[in-house]
């Protein structure tokens, strides 16, 4: 991993669910490192031992998380049938992970080809497991190099909504940068007439959609 791959995985993972289906003993000792990481502490590890084959009985039950691992000791004929059987229960917001016993460049593309994030070959150190897993949330929950920028008045009407409307335009428009604007004023500001809009919805039903990770709910309370 280079230095800046390290810094973007340096920070505390997104409200997420991780499963490993493990065969070894040394992934099943990794959990416990990746439970007492700081960058894990809102991430929910929940560790089963099993296969592929353990992985479809857990899914055709339940609702699978942000992040399946599967430890596999042998691939055995069929073994890609079962895995398009493991993603046919798992949901399509779900990534997925394989570790196997063998490095085979033919193997690795046809699970890349699949939807699979990575396959890793066994044995694997616990850093490499736990930095490929907070590379993953990230990519799929958070914002890599992202920066949050508070502007706060001591009282009303000091032009702070302003100051924050043309901060976040001159980001967007002169750095090219993906830029947010949310407004926790509620009533108090006129964020929302100085940009030509309504306010869609309150910040307790954001949060609610941000905690509960609905995302199609999210995106619309988000005004263009």
């Amino acid at each position: 991993m280079s230095e800046n791959q390290g810094a973007v995985t340096s920070v505390l993972l997104p409200t997420s669910r991780v499963s490993i289906f493990a065969a070894s003993e040394d992934i099943k000792a990794s959990v416990a490192v990746l439970r007492n990481d700081w960058r894990f502490t809102r991430v929910t590890i929940e560790l089963y031992e099993g296969d592929v084959e353990s992985a479809i009985a857990v899914y055709g039950t339940q609702e699978s998380p942000n992040l399946v691992i599967v430890e596999t000791l042998e691939i055995k004929d069929g073994f890609i049938d079962r895995l398009e059987v493991l993603g046919g229960s798992c949901g399509e917001d779900t990534a997925a992970v394989v570790v196997g016993p063998v490095n085979d460049v033919y193997l690795y593309r046809k699970l890349i080809d699949m939807g699979v994030s990575d396959y890793l070959v066994r044995p694997i150190t616990e850093q490499i497991l736990s930095d490929l897993i907070a590379k993953i949330l990230i990519e799929k929950l958070g914002a890599p190099g992202s920066k949050l920028v508070a502007c706060v008045g001591s009282k009303g009407g000091v032009g702070t909504s302003n100051i924050a409307y043309l901060l976040a335009d001159t980001i967007a428009s002169e750095s090219g940068q993906k830029t947010m604007v949310m407004d926790v004023a509620a009533g108090w500001s006129y964020l929302s007439v100085a940009m030509g809009t309504e306010a869609t919805t309150t910040l307790h039903e954001v949060a609610r959609a941000s905690i509960s990770s609905d995302k199609e709910t999210f995106k619309r309370m988000v005004v263009p």
